[in-house]
Parts: C-alpha cells; sequence; structure tokens
C-alpha cells in the first residue's frame, strides 16, 4: 500500500482544502476550516448556505463547497485507489471521489464515482481524455440509495487499461487515455451543482440548509490489493 487514511484527523500537511491556484476570499476563510473536518466515522465533508456569514453576501451560489486533495504530497503512476464513502442524498449535491494529474493538465479527469443527490440511486463512474474532453462513461444502479449506507468505490489504472469497481464488483472498463500514464492524486469532494446547467442541479433551500458526506478511509496501492 502506498498510501491509507483513516481520518482520525486531517492532516493539513498532505491534505489541502483548496485548490492550490485558488486565492482564498473573506468568505472563504471563513468557512473552509469547518468544510472538511473529522467525525466519528471518519472524514466528513460539510457544506452550507451562506445567509450567515456576513463576508459571503456577495457569493453567487450562496454555498460552500467541500474539498480535500493529495496536491503536491502525493501522487502516482498506475495503480488501485479506493474509498469508503457514505454519499450525500440531499438534492442540488454531487459527491465525488476523483483523479487529476500532478502536472495540472486537464483533460485527464479520471472520476472513480460521481453521485448526485437528485438521482441517489445511480453511481456515475467517468473517464475524460484528449484534447476534445473525450468521455468514457459507466453507470451503476444501485437497489437502494447510495448515501443510505457506506460503499466501497475503487479504480484500476493498469497498462493499457482503466477499471472500475462498487464493492469488490467490477462495473465498468475502458481503455487508458492520452496523458492518465502519469502521476495522478485523489480528490475527496461535495460540492452543489451550478443551477441550469443540465447536471447536478442545485439546492432549492437557500437558507438553514446543509449537507454531509462522510469518508470511512482511502487506500492507494501501486498495483491490485490482495484478495
Amino acid at each position: 500500500m502506498s498510501f491509507s487514511d483513516d481520518f482520525h484527523t486531517l492532516n493539513l500537511s498532505r491534505w489541502e482544502r483548496d485548490w492550490w491556484y485558488a486565492k482564498e476570499t473573506g468568505c472563504q476563510k471563513t468557512y473552509i476550516p469547518s468544510t472538511a473536518i473529522t467525525s466519528a466515522s471518519g472524514l466528513d465533508l460539510h457544506i452550507q448556505s451562506l445567509e450567515n456569514f456576513p463576508g459571503c453576501v456577495e457569493e453567487k451560489q450562496g454555498y460552500s463547497a467541500a474539498h480535500i486533495d493529495l496536491y503536491p504530497s502525493f501522487a502516482q503512476k498506475l495503480g488501485y485507489y479506493e474509498a469508503r464513502i457514505k454519499a450525500s442524498e440531499a438534492g442540488g449535491t454531487l459527491t465525488a471521489f476523483w483523479l487529476l494529474p500532478a502536472s495540472g493538465a486537464w483533460p485527464p479527469e479520471t472520476d472513480v464515482v460521481e453521485i448526485r443527490g437528485d438521482v441517489p440511486h445511480t453511481a456515475y463512474m467517468t473517464n475524460h481524455t484528449g484534447k476534445n474532453n473525450k468521455q468514457a462513461q459507466f453507470l451503476f444502479k444501485a437497489p437502494s440509495a447510495l448515501g443510505s449506507a457506506f460503499h466501497t468505490y475503487g479504480l484500476l489504472m493498469a497498462e493499457g487499461s482503466v477499471t472500475w469497481y462498487i464493492d469488490g464488483v467490477q462495473r465498468g472498463r475502458t481503455k487508458l487515455g492520452p496523458g492518465e500514464y502519469a502521476p495522478l492524486f485523489p480528490v475527496l469532494s461535495l460540492y452543489t451543482g451550478t443551477c441550469g446547467d443540465g447536471w447536478a442541479g442545485c439546492p432549492t433551500q437557500t437558507t438553514d440548509w446543509s449537507a454531509d458526506v462522510e469518508v470511512q478511509w482511502i487506500h492507494v496501492w501501486r498495483a491490485p490489493p490482495p484478495k
């Protein structure tokens, strides 16, 4: 195993809570420290409406975002990535576990899983590659809402292929795309959608609103883990 975190504490020497290139506003400085905190079950990614933060009045969407990533402390070429996650079921939210290249290039982007709060039974697994953002996407429809319990989401990046797993069962496979044979780092996030974009939507409630994602652990292996 090349990396592991069970989130008993949040090690900020390894994880960052906002994109390295972003300049925090007065509003962000207020809420970012509380958006990624440890709880009894591990990591809690928490977002909320911002009406109680005076410095956030001018924020376009009016909701905070929760995000942690391992740039620049950890990235690796190929391997197996997995995390155990209880997704948000709140409408207008997007739970995501994804990989980005340490070079800062985009694409590629490899989405281990994305779960929309308005479609809580569906897991989206997507590979974004190439200059024109060519996508290979797989959907898994679970018998119960994915936010009703913890599930393990895994991705194996091997020579020539990318394979997705949910609770140990293969759910998708495609070719390794341009730029993916490079060091990649994991991202865990909970965002609200952009209203009107036809994707995750946005919350219908603008005050006294919040949503959470729980992450028990994340593991990264240089090769497939032992059975």
